[in-house]
């Protein structure tokens, strides 16, 4: 919410490179997309710093492993060990916490639309759950629009949390799916 706010004030208003609030529809493609420059910065300085410091400490955490030294000693160099062996085992952590990511991702979107003035799912469900009135405005709950936005969502978090499922034993052949043993 801040950050949107930050992004809107510094670049809309102080550098006027980009426009302060979402640019109507009729105003052309290139408009428009330079229209979801705020929002998408905005969306993606948390998840990314985020995925940033647990690569960075799961990467410190398997440098000092038994086998990093191994392979130190057979004469590869720092970034071969990263890249062909650190990498996938990073992999395990980094994966299950996307669906979280996203998630969270999901639930800020609603806040920047609402501030940027970008027509989407979130905008849409704060037109069913509030109603403006000149300079008030009242609670009008439209259950069904909110209904269906909560399943659209819950639905979006289920697949990707399906697909990181999924991904798991193709990154680590040494997770099994559906085995008890």
């Amino acid at each position: 919410y801040i950050m949107i706010i930050g992004l809107i004030l510094f670049f809309g208003y102080y550098l006027k490179i980009l426009a302060p609030i979402y640019p109507q529809v009729g105003e052309g493609l290139l408009n428009q997309l330079k229209g979801l420059i705020i929002p998408v910065l905005a969306l993606s300085f948390w998840p990314l710093a985020n995925i940033i410091r647990l690569t960075r400490a799961e990467v410190i955490d398997e440098m000092n492993e038994d086998f990093v030294s191994m392979l130190r000693a057979k004469g590869l160099n720092r970034r071969q060990i990263i890249f062909r062996y650190v990498l996938r085992h990073i992999l395990t952590t980094i994966i299950p916490e996307l669906t979280t990511t996203f998630v969270i991702v999901l639930s800020f979107s609603f806040f920047v639309e609402i501030v940027y003035q970008t027509r989407g799912v979130g905008f849409i469900l704060y037109e069913s759950v509030v109603h403006e009135i000149f300079d008030t405005a009242t609670v009008k709950f439209d259950l069904a629009n909110v209904t269906v936005i909560g399943f659209f969502y819950a639905m979006l978090a289920l697949v990707i949390g399906f697909f990181n499922d999924l991904l798991l034993p193709i990154v680590d052949p040494r997770i099994k799916m559906g085995v008890n043993e």
